[in-house]
């Protein structure tokens, strides 16, 4: 395992992989959060990758982008044109197959990946 994750911190050419590549691999369903953590003032991120992607629908993607950035749930609706209700569903499927628990969770994650500093 740990050469597992030695070879996800060092990509081909010998660079680190972007925060940001790892956000989107965990929304794209290759990879699956095992766990998070702070540690001497840094956060650390376990993820695995996943043999068969798991499916995340755009919809799903799209909501999870809008909820990371900490926009409500009401507000991510309006944006997107959809009822909160549908909103409310389409994240709660996401979460659950991203391996979180609440959307709080996710904004954290989201957060630890550096999405949320380009905006998602």
């Amino acid at each position: 395992m740990a050469a597992r994750m030695t070879a996800w911190r060092t990509a081909a050419d010998g660079a680190p992989p972007c925060e940001l590549d790892a956000w989107s691999a965990l929304l794209e369903g290759r990879l699956t959060l095992v766990d998070w953590f702070d540690e001497d003032g840094r956060r650390f991120v376990v993820a695995r990758r996943n043999a068969t992607p798991i499916r995340i629908s755009v919809v799903e993607r799209t909501v999870v982008q809008w909820v990371a950035t900490g926009r409500p749930q009401k507000v991510v609706a309006f944006e997107l044109g959809m009822s909160p209700a549908a909103v409310s569903d389409a994240l709660a499927r996401a979460i659950h197959k991203l391996g979180l628990s609440c959307a709080e969770e996710l904004t954290r994650v989201a957060a630890a990946l550096g999405a949320t500093r380009s905006g998602g």
